[in-house]
């Protein structure tokens, strides 16, 4: 399929379903729907909409798509091993395939040496973590892979995930020694079970032009308590980074903080309005646009659009693996390629997802903090409970259920 400007989003998601995720990502949601009017949407409108390089959408789109059809082909090849070991999780989309062709090479080298097979299940994070929560029994050891990699921390909200963390039957694995950038923050468990290696950060992506005179927000705290109702888009699609948006307001602001996120989300887009391509162009548009750190690229090069890394941090979902103890000491040439430079790197500077890597130069904006909740208050907490009352409360004021 040859994308162009006037390239629907419906033509699009019919013709490479998972490509929904990326959309979702830019803030446009419920395109599941066959007949939203969002479906209609061309290329250039969204780009109009969005403010967002042309060139630089179409660009992302091709090789978000490119991923996708490759990243079949490697998943159908792994997924035909049944192995001693077992790798199994998600991996961040817009890095998935080169983090792959880079894992297997030490695979391949420690399967060879210690003739030994590896299974890997790596899927997309867009896929969700409900097939691998159905395939792990926390309370059954057999079924827990040696290796467990995870964006967000949904995959921890259970209470048998949480007494195997409280054991001891994980353990860090990551080197102590972590990359400067996050040095002032505590990304350790006290547990020492979870190897963070890696972050999916939010900023804010300023439309100035819509702001309408307002002081740009530069901190959370601004921009839930400034003059911004109706005026901001929230990754409500972006599960892992919406349940820790949701998670650090609640525990900054209370339910206070909830309320506030209500008053600001913006609402003109929503679906359910007809809105053809043409009346986009002179429609309302969100003045601040929360967003993963990676689509930042996208947007760089326009005048009208700054890119705003938060003064009190960018708030942080981890991306960390769970590794078998029992099993460490056996598979240790595979979690040091899964810690090494080189994926920090793929990481780092392909999807700009900063690793912890500590001779990786993470490309971050200033002030460069990050803005992480911690461990103590997602593993001493019901967090599950908690989650799905905030959501409930979230979807109540927004009308996104």
């Amino acid at each position: 399929m040859i994308i162009t400007e006037q390239t629907k989003i419906k033509d699009i998601i019919d013709n490479y379903p998972n490509s929904v995720y990326f959309f979702k990502n830019l803030g446009l949601n419920n395109l599941e729907e066959p007949k939203s009017p969002m479906r209609l949407l061309s290329l250039k409108s969204i780009s109009e909409i969005k403010k967002i390089n042309l060139d630089t959408l179409i660009k992302q789109l091709n090789e978000y798509l490119r991923i996708e059809t490759n990243k079949t082909d490697i998943t159908l090849i792994e997924n035909n091993k049944i192995g001693d070991i077992k790798v199994y999780g998600v991996l961040p989309c817009p890095v998935r395939v080169p983090l792959l062709e880079k894992l297997n090479e030490s695979i391949n080298e420690f399967e060879e040496k210690n003739n030994i097979t590896v299974e890997v299940n790596l899927e997309s994070a867009s896929k969700g973590l409900g097939w691998l929560k159905d395939s792990i029994n926390f309370t059954d050891e057999k079924t827990i892979p040696d290796i467990i990699i995870s964006a967000g921390f949904e995959f921890l909200f259970s209470e048998n995930a949480q007494k195997r963390i409280k054991d001891g039957f994980f353990k860090d694995c990551f080197p102590d020694e972590i990359n400067e950038d996050f040095k002032y923050i505590n990304i350790k468990d006290r547990y020492s079970a979870l190897s963070v290696f890696s972050v999916v950060p939010a900023i804010f992506m300023i439309n100035e032009e819509e702001l309408e005179g307002e002081k740009i927000p530069e901190s959370w705290e601004e921009l839930l308590f400034g003059n911004y109702t109706n005026k901001v888009s929230i990754p409500v699609g972006d599960f892992d980074l919406f349940n820790s948006i949701l998670l650090h307001m609640y525990k900054d602001f209370g339910m206070d903080g909830i309320s506030k996120l209500k008053d600001i989300m913006f609402k003109s887009l929503h679906p359910t309005v007809a809105v053809k391509t043409q009346q986009m162009k002179n429609s309302n548009k969100p003045a601040v646009t929360v967003m993963p750190y990676f689509f930042s690229k996208m947007v760089r090069s326009l005048n009208s659009v700054k890119i705003i890394w938060p003064k009190d941090g960018a708030i942080i979902s981890p991306i960390f693996a769970l590794i078998r103890k029992d099993s460490a000491e056996k598979i240790k040439p595979i979690i040091d390629a899964i810690f090494s430079k080189e994926v920090g790197e793929i990481l780092s500077h392909n999807g700009l997802f900063p690793s912890l890597h500590k001779d990786v130069k993470n490309s971050l904006l200033e002030p460069a903090k990050f803005k992480w909740i911690g461990w103590d208050y997602i593993l001493e907490n019901d967090t599950e409970s908690l989650i799905n009352k905030l959501d409930k409360e979230f979807s109540d004021f927004v009308g996104v259920a």
